[in-house]
């Protein structure tokens, strides 16, 4: 069942399709400002996304690209359901900390901590440290 929330709603607007609220969902998570770039991230066109945030069913497509594009559940986009998208590794605080200490490690090692780049330029060396530590975290819980 489709879960719409006040902060789903437009202006309060509580006539609001649950498609629409969906594909909001969408559009906010995968963090595109416009129909015409989230068309972009989900292999699609633009009238695609009109349609699909008017349909009278949820856009189950839109959805499963979107969690396959961003790893988010589908079932999220669908519900809005904080407990489906809060999902963590099953590793212990020690192997966590070991991570990150690793991972900073190796940012000190190449120069990424220093604080002589622009916010920007820090924000996606923190980008990529972060899937770099994901990567170490999730590949030690699936081995």
């Amino acid at each position: 069942m489709l879960t719409i929330t006040d902060n789903d709603l437009d202006d309060g607007n509580k006539h609001i399709s649950p498609s629409h609220v969906i594909m909001a969902r969408i559009k906010s998570l995968c963090d595109q400002p416009s129909d015409q770039a989230l068309a972009k991230l989900l292999c699609t066109n633009p009238g695609s996304i009109a349609i699909w945030s008017r349909a009278k069913t949820p856009p189950f497509y839109a959805c499963y690209v979107a969690s396959q594009k961003t790893g988010i559940p589908m079932e999220w986009f669908l519900t809005g359901n904080p407990q489906v998208f809060i999902t963590l590794p099953n590793i212990t605080e020690a192997q966590c900390v070991e991570a990150f200490v690793a991972t900073m490690e190796m940012a000190k090692a190449i120069g990424l901590t220093t604080t002589d780049g622009s916010p920007e330029v820090l924000r996606e060396a923190f980008k990529r440290l972060g899937e770099v530590l994901y990567k170490k975290l999730t590949k030690s819980v699936s081995h």
